[in-house]
């Protein structure tokens, strides 16, 4: 859960111990600034009401912008606190103006994430303003593209060319399948895809976005599978993030030994029917945090360390965070 994630980054942030030719005013100030930019982020959207199934995807976006922002932080600084040794014998580690100077993009970043969206100053765009909306959008590096809610169909976007230098692609609405030009972005870093409804198959292709980073999917997919096509060896090369929400999935199967040779950090929300996590995840050596939000409770002991079916699968995983489900929404 975001909240979780940005309280971990906060206490990490007031332990953080500097030495004392580093401890500079104005690097005790930004860090300080950066606390408080944090802070003041204040409210978080919880677990998404099924009443409210509309802004599903909008929330889950929003929070996997933060989540995202939260981890480059912490990787920040792991950059400046532990030193790397080059071929050349010489200590490889941020300097202090690039240690400022990073974390001032991060405030950045984080001074553009709005609060959690209520319902009634959620951002929506008719559909059929959707192109004119790509139009507008072309001289940036993302696009969005939203409709009303979970039954709305995004309109026809093949005619679109994307530009060479879109890094962000956010489609939330029904899609018939995607786009074709989506393929084509090898510069795409980040894609989010919300109530798209897709079969399962489609998604298939995403493993071959060569710069993907971050993959955000709310209800991208009606399959209660993921099966192990979904990421083939060497699959995802640089995805370091990805998020699934769905209330139909219920099983995982399969993650061959060599996919995902860059994942740090695995999502689940509102995943309320998920049964079981893929065998081969023990391979996926490189995650640093696995959440899930809505824990089935077959799963939770399934996964306890203290014998536990399944825990050979996320032992290997430093951090793990989880909420159980509740029941009420188990039954619906």
């Amino acid at each position: 859960m975001a909240e979780a994630s940005v309280k971990s980054f906060l206490q990490r942030l007031s332990s953080l111990k500097l030495q004392e030719n580093e401890a500079s005013p104005g690097l005790q100030d930004q860090i300080q600034k950066l606390k408080n930019r944090v802070e003041e982020i204040g409210n978080f959207p919880g677990e998404v009401d099924t009443s409210s199934k509309q802004y599903e995807g909008l929330v889950c976006n929003w929070e996997s912008n933060l989540i995202e922002t939260v981890h480059d932080a912490n990787n920040c600084i792991d950059q400046y606190v532990t030193k790397t040794t080059s071929r050349d014998g010489s200590d490889q580690a941020l300097s202090i103006l690039q240690f400022r100077s990073e974390l001032e993009k991060i405030d950045a970043r984080l001074a553009g994430i709005s609060r959690p969206m209520s319902q009634s100053n959620m951002p929506s765009w008719p559909t059929s303003e959707a192109k004119e909306e790509i139009g507008e959008s072309s001289s940036t590096n993302r696009v969005d593209v939203i409709g009303y809610g979970e039954n709305e169909m995004l309109p026809t976007l093949d005619p679109f060319s994307p530009p060479p230098f879109m890094r962000h692609l956010s489609l939330c609405g029904h899609l018939v399948d995607i786009p074709d030009w989506v393929c084509s972005m090898e510069g795409l870093t980040k894609l989010t895809l919300a109530y798209s409804f897709l079969p399962e198959e489609a998604i298939y292709v995403l493993q071959f976005l060569p710069n993907l980073k971050h993959l955000n999917l709310g209800g991208a997919c009606n399959s209660k599978q993921i099966n192990k096509e979904f990421c083939k060896v060497g699959g995802f090369p640089k995805l370091e993030t990805l998020r699934i929400c769905s209330r139909d999935l219920v099983e995982w199967t399969e993650i061959e030994k060599g996919a995902f040779p860059s994942l740090a950090f695995l999502f689940f929300q509102n995943c309320l029917r998920l049964m079981n996590l893929p065998e081969g995840l023990q391979y996926v050596t490189t995650l640093k945090e696995l959440m899930i939000v809505a824990l089935h409770p077959d799963l939770e002991r399934r996964l306890k360390p203290d014998g536990g079916k399944e825990n050979y699968k996320i032992k290997h995983i430093p951090l793990i965070r989880s909420s159980r489900a509740k029941l009420q929404k188990l039954l619906l």
